[in-house]
């Protein structure tokens, strides 16, 4: 499923459900990714994403009194492709940008799949710009 499969793969999930954030990270070992990093607040995804790679990001919107932007934020300048996960709706990815995926909680891991691949794979030959 993930390009290299020899090789590692990082992702991040900033989750501020204990459950729900250990149920993202065995899917995404499921998926391929030998290291998930969990963040349970903001200021833990900004410190992870400030200081450690990762190839994928998994973020809620919603961390009860704060929310993901700021971790996105970071993301986006460090090139780390991310989806948002959201039990709220589409009105929230208007504040990331139209090409950030939404995931609705609770997903399947076959959607999760198909994010992930899309943002990690290169585009098909002739299309890059």
């Amino acid at each position: 499923m993930l390009p290299k499969p020899n090789r590692t793969y990082a992702a991040l999930v900033v989750e501020d459900e204990p459950l729900i954030a250990i149920m993202f990270e065995d899917m995404l070992n499921q998926i391929g990714f030998g290291s998930v990093s969990i963040a349970y607040t903001q200021m833990e995804g900004l410190d992870l994403a400030s200081t450690r790679h990762f190839d994928f990001a998994l973020l809620d919107f919603d961390l009860g009194s704060d929310n993901s932007l700021p971790v996105a934020d970071r993301l986006k300048a460090s090139r780390v492709p991310f989806a948002i996960c959201t039990g709220y709706g589409p009105a929230e990815t208007e504040l990331f940008g139209p090409d950030v995926p939404l995931l609705p909680k609770l997903f399947e891991m076959q959607q999760l799949a198909g994010v992930i691949e899309k943002a990690l794979l290169p585009p098909p030959f002739g299309t890059q710009n």
